[in-house]
């Protein structure tokens, strides 16, 4: 958990102010943008600033990922460190058990969840960082592929996942019905399946970020139709779709950030927009055309 100095308020003002501050001239350009409507108090920001330096957290360098308190019914389950959009109605694991998440205190860093009947929910891992969209490219090139690198011990579960990569016909077709839910194959990093996850909560719909693929809990008719609006809409601003997330901190002093402030830098930090509309754009062609 992080650790914050006691007894301090800051103003949104003072906060944009020590926010460009402290992140320097890599940032400056930035935030000084997005804060131009803002008339900054020096004093306010001084004061403020000497209680920050002060304290031991002040010296650390580097960020882990919040741990939010996971309780049912009023009970404490324990803590998960999470770093993905999390939304109400969405999915997670926890204790060997199955979760849906019917209320999110950021604040508190609290999640309050429900047990999930049955279907396979995709697991929150928290502390690692963003797959590249090479990275999920290159495995769905290896799925295709026959060649067994050397190196490799593992064969039989490459051998495998290539087997049910071809009987699900993935290497045509990207979206796959399962159940009451749908999952659409991106293979693409992080950035574009959390900007998919958020842009299907704008719409009305519940989604996940599940690797190299998005869960949408819609069947696949509604799941289509988003998609459709998706394309034939022009892309949305990143900062609405940020305000879609509950839980935006993750540097050291996102805290001191306002609500507009802190939905830019995440939308510049964590969603990808354009890669998500382009893709959204070539699926529903080909989809269309099948």
């Amino acid at each position: 958990m992080k650790t914050y100095p006691p007894d301090v308020v800051l103003a949104p003002d003072a906060a944009a102010r020590l926010a460009w501050d402290e992140h320097g001239s890599k940032r400056e350009t930035s935030l000084a943008r997005h804060s131009k409507h803002l008339h900054l108090s020096q004093g306010c920001a001084e004061h403020c600033g000497e209680r920050i330096v002060g304290h031991y957290s002040f010296y650390s360098a580097f960020t882990t990922p919040e741990e939010y308190r996971i309780v049912a019914a009023g009970k404490t389950l324990g803590t998960l460190p999470i770093d993905r959009p999390l939304q109400e109605n969405s999915a997670l694991i926890f204790a060997g058990r199955r979760w849906r998440v019917v209320g999110i205190d950021e604040q508190r860093k609290v999640i309050e969840v429900r047990p999930s009947p049955g279907g396979r929910v995709p697991e929150f891992n928290g502390g690692r960082g963003d797959v590249h969209d090479r990275v999920r490219q290159e495995m769905r090139a290896v799925l295709m592929g026959e060649d067994m690198p050397s190196y490799l011990g593992a064969r039989e579960l490459l051998g495998e996942a290539r087997t049910q990569f071809s009987d699900y016909g993935l290497e045509y077709r990207n979206i796959v019905p399962n159940g009451s839910e749908t999952v659409v194959f991106t293979w693409r990093g992080d950035r574009v399946n959390d900007t998919m996850s958020v842009w299907f909560k704008h719409l009305g719909q519940i989604a996940q970020n599940s690797g190299a693929a998005v869960r949408v809990f819609a069947c696949e008719s509604d799941t289509v139709a988003a998609l459709q609006r998706m394309a034939s809409d022009p892309p949305p601003d990143p900062a609405v779709l940020a305000d879609c997330v509950r839980n935006k901190l993750s540097e050291k002093y996102d805290w001191l950030l306002d609500e507009p402030l802190m939905n830019a830098e995440y939308a510049s930090r964590k969603l990808d927009v354009s890669g998500a509309h382009e893709f959204v754009e070539t699926l529903v062609k080909g989809h269309q055309t099948m």
